[in-house]
């Protein structure tokens, strides 16, 4: 099973790595902070290529996972779950 995790704050650092430790697949990630972004993305084997600036470019390529870590601003989580869910 493969995720994406939106936002690379505390929830997400936490929530991916752990993942990864776990031998769970990170497919992508998206973050608004570059620098956020690719910590996380480093420490969890995410490819350049998925890396994404922000969540709406992430929901733009499609279903690329199986689920996803909903890891954004409390006030964004309806938003991107229902976008998540758009994407199948």
């Amino acid at each position: 099973m493969k995720y994406v995790i939106i936002g690379a704050g505390s929830r997400g650092t936490i929530y991916g790595t752990w993942a990864a430790e776990h031998g769970i697949e990170i497919a992508a990630i998206a973050e608004l902070r570059p620098d956020r972004l690719h910590a996380l993305a480093d420490a969890t084997n995410v490819p350049a290529d998925r890396r994404y600036p922000s969540a709406d470019a992430l929901f733009a390529a499609g279903k690329i996972a199986d689920a996803a870590l909903i890891c954004s601003q409390d006030q964004d989580h309806y938003e991107h779950t229902m976008k998540a869910l758009d994407c199948g």
